[in-house]
């Protein structure tokens, strides 16, 4: 009788490289939930600060990923889940610990709706990366549907960036603070587009311009980067109509452009 022999299938092994960009997005979690720590001790500086750098490591983690060749979709779930933490549960907590506690069970609702718009928003955004609705064409890619979870997060504590850079942190007003939580978390749930700035095509003739600007911005941060970052919210904040006037117009002229192909047909 003929033997049958089963080989094992070897295991290949994973090299350290893959496990970088999943540390950084780790990083980025400790970081976002440092942020409260720092509220609950009464350091805000420290808090929004740990929030901003939170943001910096989730734009890292992605990119990092790709140059590397290491993507994943374990990647990007964890990415996903930090992001809800981070912008989310975070910004949330640090609201309601500095101010909106003061307006009692009302606040600590205002708390929570912005968690659960960062959740929504962040759900859609995995629903449709993984099982698009529709084929895109190339340019929709340059536009986000609604505010992604950084921005709005950044657009939530904006009250707070501005009590830093008046140095008055004593006291925050919850109102300001719930206009900008139910502001920031209807702007992240709803279909209006935003530019994806990261997508922004630069002509050769305009990069030392850009890589003068950014040496600018830097020097701006380092010097006064409360108030800084008071202009940086402001101007994100009117870029919204904007690029969603911007994405309506492209639409109507795609949609011209498909009708008049079809009649041509």
């Amino acid at each position: 009788m003929q033997r049958k022999f089963k080989f094992k299938k070897k295991s290949q092994d994973i090299t350290l490289k893959r496990f970088i960009p999943n540390m950084v997005t780790l990083s980025a979690l400790c970081v976002g939930l440092t942020a409260i720590k720092f509220s609950l001790s009464g350091q805000l500086d420290f808090a929004i600060l740990c929030l901003l750098f939170s943001a910096v490591l989730d734009a890292t983690d992605g990119r990092l990923a790709r140059y590397m060749g290491v993507t994943s979709h374990f990647g990007a779930e964890l990415d996903s889940l930090a992001d809800f933490v981070n912008f989310g549960v975070s910004p949330a907590v640090i609201g309601y610990i500095v101010s909106l506690r003061m307006i009692g069970e009302f606040g600590w609702g205002v708390s929570l709706f912005f968690i659960i718009c960062s959740g929504l928003r962040l759900a859609r955004f995995n629903s449709t990366k993984f099982y698009p609705e529709k084929e895109e064409q190339v340019w929709e890619h340059d536009y986000s549907v609604g505010v992604p979870a950084p921005a709005g997060a950044i657009c939530a504590v904006f009250p707070m960036i501005l009590a830093l850079a008046t140095e008055n942190t004593g006291s925050i007003s919850p109102l300001y603070l719930v206009i900008s939580f139910l502001f920031s978390g209807i702007l992240m749930v709803s279909k209006i587009r935003t530019f994806v700035f990261k997508n922004f095509k630069i002509t050769n003739s305009s990069v030392s311009l850009c890589v003068l600007l950014i040496g600018i911005l830097v020097i701006c941060m380092m010097t006064k980067l409360w108030w800084t970052m008071v202009a940086i919210s402001i101007l994100y904040i009117l870029s919204i109509p904007l690029s969603h006037k911007r994405y309506l117009k492209k639409l109507n002229s795609s949609d011209l452009s498909k009708d008049d192909k079809n009649i041509s047909d």
